[in-house]
């Protein structure tokens, strides 16, 4: 398991992963660094269901048009329930959802949310124009 988050976050850390026995050679985008783990889910001893989680504390700025986190879904894999927590000037919120296509968190000053993620696009030239 991998999340990418702000390099300018603090207080990363995840739970219920086993660190990587060897450095990643992984070059995050610019601006990001990563938390990672590996977890071992045994399916074939009925195995179904494990949960992870990562904390990670980052300075959010003006929240009136909202902190967007974009969320990957990663291919083939199930509709992963997910639950997103948010805490704030004394307040707590929380949404779940599920991963059956990428999620947006959208982190407001008074609210949280997850709707479904447009993915990437991208605009590609053809041949002979």
């Amino acid at each position: 398991m991998r999340l990418y988050v702000s390099a300018g976050s603090s207080g990363r850390s995840s739970h219920s992963l086993t660190a990587d026995k060897l450095t990643s050679d992984e070059k995050p985008p610019s601006g990001s660094t990563f938390m990672d783990g590996w977890a071992y889910i045994d399916s074939k001893r009925g195995q179904t269901r494990a949960e992870f989680s990562f904390d990670w504390t980052t300075p959010l700025g003006d929240l009136s048009r909202g902190h967007r986190i974009y969320w990957q879904k990663q291919a083939g894999t199930q509709r992963d329930p997910i639950s997103v927590t948010y805490s704030s000037g004394g307040q707590t919120f929380k949404a779940s959802g599920d991963l059956s296509q990428d999620r947006l968190p959208t982190l407001g000053e008074h609210s949280l949310t997850v709707s479904p993620a447009q993915g990437p696009t991208a605009s590609l030239p053809l041949i002979g124009s």
